[in-house]
């Protein structure tokens, strides 16, 4: 498989956005060296539009909206697919755990 084989799915495309870090109440006070590089974006989450995406599933045997998830940071990769039928049920994946992960090894 090259390149030239290769098509984008309209509509499957992963929106990106940087993820938040929760703030812990009670916690120490950092200082101003500390704040900064906490203020740091260090993960990002991606999610594609159901609504948008179709593909045909063998689970069905025919087309569904599908859901594309990703959430990427220096050391972790998660991604899932979750596929939905005309009602919005899942039918395909899991809700509650959907990712597949992986964690860097190594150096």
């Amino acid at each position: 498989m090259t390149k030239r084989d290769l098509k984008p799915a309209v509509g499957c495309e992963l929106l990106w956005n940087p993820v938040e870090k929760p703030v812990v109440k009670g916690a120490k006070k950092l200082s101003k060296e500390e704040a900064e590089k906490a203020s740091q974006v260090t993960r990002f989450a991606g999610k594609s539009d159901p609504k948008h995406c179709e593909t045909t599933s063998h689970a069905v045997m025919g087309l569904v909206q599908v859901e594309y998830r990703g959430e990427l940071s220096a050391n972790e990769f998660f991604m899932a697919e979750l596929q939905y039928d005309p009602d919005g049920n899942v039918i395909q994946g899991s809700k509650d755990e959907p990712f597949y992960r992986f964690r860097r090894v190594g150096n």
